[in-house]
């Protein structure tokens, strides 16, 4: 994990993580070489992976609050 994590609860460093992995994978998913020069499909595409991503850190954030 990265120097950040270290001022974080373990909690808020999984929920993190989650989200990291969650937008690297949707972004991925999305990307288009083709279109990579194209502001508007970038800032689609990072508002894609920012919501799958924000979705992944939530699903973290409850589940600790469940436990």
């Amino acid at each position: 994990m990265e120097t950040i994590d270290r001022y974080l609860t373990e909690a808020e460093a999984r929920a993190e993580h989650a989200y990291r992995q969650a937008y690297y994978a949707e972004y991925t998913r999305v990307y288009e070489q083709r279109l990579s020069s194209d502001r508007q499909h970038v800032l689609h595409w990072a508002a894609l992976a920012h919501n799958a991503a924000r979705a992944a850190r939530e699903r973290v954030l409850r589940a600790e609050v469940v436990q």
